[in-house]
């Protein structure tokens, strides 16, 4: 997923991210520090979103139905990887894919992973940290190769 298709999702959304949270437009506006003219825009369907405002939306109200149905339980992590491409951080405990995730490789405790959502793929390792994530599949499964011949 790029950014651009990111904004489109929210963007695409927004009335009824803003409904589901029971907020004016005025006061989604401010919270996420746009204009009202720009977000009746969006709403319409004139305008998008730029990275930074989708992002806004998609955290300010990720435990929102509407944002989870998009990204699952890994919004964070999406926002991530459109932001970088690819990421690698060890230290984010997970709670071992148990719902949006299927599992494409097991070995000595290390998965691989398919989100079912987002399309995304990851590693974690044997105690459910991710270890790494991309979009790109065989950039997971050459780097759950490394990980394995450590």
């Amino acid at each position: 997923m790029e950014q651009l298709e990111f904004d489109q999702l929210i963007s695409e959304r927004t009335r009824l991210i803003r409904a589901e949270a029971n907020v004016t437009q005025d006061r989604f506006a401010e919270m996420i520090g746009i204009s009202k003219k720009t977000l009746v825009d969006v709403e319409k369907g004139r305008k998008t979103f730029g990275f930074t405002t989708s992002v806004t939306v998609a955290v300010l109200f990720r435990d929102g139905e509407i944002v989870q149905n998009l990204f699952g339980d890994a919004v964070l992590e999406i926002i991530d990887l459109c932001a970088r491409q690819s990421a690698v951080k060890p230290w984010l405990k997970t709670l071992g894919g148990h719902v949006f995730w299927t599992l494409f490789i097991e070995h000595e405790g290390y998965r691989m992973q398919h989100n079912r959502v987002t399309g995304h793929y990851r590693i974690l390792d044997p105690k459910n940290y991710r270890i790494f994530y991309s979009f790109d599949k065989e950039e997971v499964r050459q780097r759950f190769q490394e990980i394995l011949n450590q």
